[in-house]
């Protein structure tokens, strides 16, 4: 990156899990705690039936899920 002329501006780092449950990808992300400080399940679907079977299945919470990316849910939060 520094030949491409960009200089490293912060980072960030995160433990991530990763499991398969047929076609369906659940990924278990925790940050460092300075950057989300509490972990969250991403769960990736090759349809929506896919994704509401996995859901239901992991018994979460329809209060619970979003399609928002980490910037957007820390905005809501109030933690930038």
């Amino acid at each position: 990156m520094k030949e491409l002329g960009i200089k490293d501006f912060k980072r960030e780092d995160k433990h991530r899990e990763s499991y398969m449950l047929k076609d369906v990808l659940i990924e278990f992300d925790t940050w460092d705690k300075e950057v989300f400080p509490m972990p969250y399940i991403e769960i990736e679907a090759p349809n929506i039936e896919a994704l509401e079977n996995t859901i239901l299945l992991l018994n979460i919470p329809k209060d619970k899920i979003t399609s928002k990316g980490l910037l957007e849910i820390k905005r809501d939060m109030g933690l930038l």
